[in-house]
């Protein structure tokens, strides 16, 4: 086994948090458990030696409000150098981090129902609900709440903890305008058959170095099936998943090697005890669905506006404005997309232009153009596996 499948052996990964006031009071890591620090969304920063973290928060179901924003911005200023990023997991991430400022941080968050657990690590991510949930017109079944419940079901659940590697799942109700299911190990597609509203499944999906494009389950399930299907996969990928070579430990590998179809005979024997129903395909978006973005109407006659940050990157004061905007033309909640963007719904239809008007002094005006979907990793600046700087080159590149 590697290094790492040893160590998670030695300490149930979730346990670090209990370490971590013990680190934050003697001002260091013990170097051996440094890498259980992911499993509470924290990793060391580049260069290493300098003893800087950086820090994951998810946002769960992807809507936060106001209040919640400026907190996020609070942390960033206080700690991290005015430094904030949304991510491609609708998350948060804080650089310049201490180890003694980290219990803090955890207290912060908190106060806001904001948690990093399980934000980075061998478990389950940050699930990626649709940012359309519950707004547009077009959706079959506002997912927040399927979302939520397999948030609360899998996030930082002891029996997760210890997987292969990482496992990121994406529920989403307008498949034909999103596409980021083809690159998740669980994407979760609303459509209707015969007039009953259920979900398409597809498994397997996810870049890196060698990139696999989700492959269809097969199946057609009711939504109070979604949460136990998804237990299973990521059950069926526990203890069959491969563990000696990690740049094979994906799910994505075991379904190249064995095929969907002994995977899902594997997850409906062993793990759910009975056959699941055969179903279509959802009709689907090509990835990187280019439409969840600009000014859109929503189903109850408001709007949800998506402006666009420049790869993810916002500072403290530009997510304060975003909140006092969100409260002055919204309804003061608002969402982060897996393109690292960010929306305000909820806005009326008089309010639109002066919310746009606004937005360009921010340099956050919606734009459906390549700056709307161009995305870029935190590269040579902070990450340590990273062979180039990717965020100040991709922002020279794009429509600005």
């Amino acid at each position: 086994m590697s290094d790492i499948e040893t160590l998670k052996k030695e300490l149930p990964p979730f346990e670090i948090f209990d370490l971590i006031p013990q680190y934050a009071a003697a001002g260091a890591i013990d170097p051996e458990k440094l890498d259980l620090l992911k499993w509470a969304g924290v990793y060391p920063q580049r260069p290493q030696e300098d003893g800087f973290l950086m820090m994951r928060v998810k946002v769960p179901t992807a809507e936060l409000s106001a209040d919640t924003l400026r907190v996020v911005a609070g942390i960033a200023e206080d700690f991290g150098r005015g430094l904030l990023d949304v991510t491609d997991r609708q998350a948060f991430q804080f650089h310049w981090l201490r180890i003694e400022n980290i219990p803090a941080i955890l207290d912060r968050l908190e106060t806001v129902g904001l948690h990093t657990r399980g934000a980075c690590g061998d478990t389950v991510r940050a699930v990626i609900a649709s940012p359309l949930a519950g707004l547009d017109a077009r959706e079959r079944i506002d997912v927040r709440p399927i979302a939520a419940a397999m948030e609360g079901t899998l996030s930082g659940n002891r029996d997760f903890e210890d997987l292969p590697r990482k496992f990121k799942i994406s529920i989403t109700a307008t498949p034909e305008l999103e596409g980021i299911h083809l690159i998740n190990d669980i994407g979760f597609l609303a459509h209707e058959l015969d007039g009953e509203v259920g979900f398409d499944v597809w498994v397997g999906g996810g870049l890196g170095a060698v990139a696999h494009l989700a492959k269809r389950l097969g199946v057609f399930i009711t939504p109070d099936e979604v949460v136990e299907v998804g237990r299973a996969i990521a059950g069926a990928y526990r203890d069959h998943g491969y563990r000696q070579n990690r740049k094979k430990s994906r799910l994505k590998f075991l379904i190249k090697d064995i095929g969907v179809e002994k995977f899902r005979e594997i997850v409906e024997t062993e793990y759910l005890g009975r056959k699941l129903r055969d179903g279509p395909s959802a009709p689907v978006a090509r990835f990187g669905g280019s439409d969840v973005l600009g000014v859109n109407p929503q189903k109850d006659g408001l709007n949800y506006v998506v402006l666009t940050t420049t790869v993810g990157r916002i500072n403290p004061d530009k997510a304060r404005a975003l909140a006092d905007l969100s409260e002055k033309y919204g309804n003061g909640m608002l969402r982060t997309t897996a393109f690292q963007n960010m929306m305000i719904p909820n806005v009326p239809t008089g309010n639109v232009d002066a919310l746009v008007a606004e937005l360009q002094t921010l340099d956050l005006a919606p734009k459906a153009t390549l700056r709307g979907t161009t995305i870029a990793c935190t590269g040579t600046q902070f990450c340590r596996l990273a062979l180039t700087e990717t965020k100040a080159r991709v922002a020279g590149m794009i429509d600005v």
